[in-house]
C-alpha cells in the first residue's frame, strides 16, 4: 500500500510491549484504546526519531506522550516516566481536544 512495507514479528511485538507497558504504567482498562507510533521528528534539534503513545478515552478525549527514542529502543522506563509526566501535565505530554476551537 502506496509504499509501507509490512511491519516485521519482532516491531509488531515490541509495539504490543509498549502498548501494555503504557497500560500498565497509568492503569489502563482493557478496553481503553492504546496507540503507539514512531514518527521521524523534523523540528529543530530533536532527534530524528521519536515515539508517540496516544490514550484514546471514552467520548474521544485523548492524551498522549512523547518519547525521544525509535520504538527498538524504548523500555519499560521510558514509558514509565512519559506517562507519569503525562499525568503530572510536563511538557511534551499532550491533552488533546476532541472539538478544537477555533480564534475568532
Amino acid at each position: 500500500m502506496f509504499g509501507q512495507t509490512r511491519a516485521s514479528p519482532e516491531r509488531t511485538a515490541k509495539v504490543r510491549a509498549i502498548k501494555d507497558w503504557a497500560r500498565e504504567a497509568l492503569a489502563l482498562a482493557e478496553d481503553v484504546v492504546v496507540m503507539a507510533t514512531e514518527l521521524r521528528c523534523t523540528e529543530p534539534g530533536c532527534p530524528p526519531f521519536e515515539t508517540v503513545i496516544a490514550v484514546m478515552h471514552e467520548r474521544g478525549h485523548r492524551q498522549e506522550f512523547k518519547i525521544h527514542k525509535p520504538l527498538e529502543e524504548i523500555a519499560y522506563p521510558d514509558v514509565e516516566e512519559g506517562a507519569a509526566a503525562m499525568l503530572r501535565g510536563e511538557h511534551h505530554a499532550h491533552e488533546v481536544d476532541p472539538e478544537p476551537t477555533t480564534a475568532r
